[in-house]
């Protein structure tokens, strides 16, 4: 029994649809048009008779911070820091919101005026920021410039 030769035109059709299937695949994979996110860091802090807690926290540069913070005690308490105009309330039993984003690298207090307790916000730099520090230094082991000699008794 003879075999069926398949139209010129299916092949083209075939092939035309496998490329633009190709090309679509390429297109999502790589993520063109989305936006990308701002890291953040979710940092849950709680003030009671003997402070906050955590004290510290520490974040990097370029990162939003999201508090949730709450109070064990039987008054009013909050968090401000003023040098960044961030406030969050919260009372016993409640649950205050509150969100900050760090450009710069240092140290940023916070405290509640009724407790008069107070902690910090350590914002580290960024070690992925800097282009200089990523690139690699490479010497050779000889031209080294640092010699050991052997400890002479």
């Amino acid at each position: 029994m003879p075999r069926k030769q398949i139209p010129l035109w299916f092949i083209f059709l075939a092939w035309a649809l496998m490329f633009y299937q190709g090309l679509m695949a390429f297109d999502s994979r790589q993520g063109y048009g989305q936006r990308v996110e701002i890291p953040t860091r979710r940092v849950s802090v709680i003030l009671s008779k003997g402070g906050y807690y955590p004290d510290v926290i520490q974040a990097f540069e370029g990162e939003k911070i999201e508090f949730t913070f709450t109070s064990t005690l039987g008054k009013p308490s909050c968090m401000i820091m003023p040098d960044k105009n961030l406030f969050i309330a919260a009372r016993f039993g409640e649950i205050g919101k509150g969100e900050l984003y760090v450009k710069k690298s240092g140290t940023y207090f916070f405290y509640c005026p009724s407790t008069e307790h107070q902690g910090k916000v350590v914002v580290l730099k960024n070690p992925h920021s800097d282009k200089e520090q990523r690139k690699a230094s490479r010497e050779i082991a000889s031209e080294s410039k640092a010699q050991w000699f052997p400890r002479s008794e």
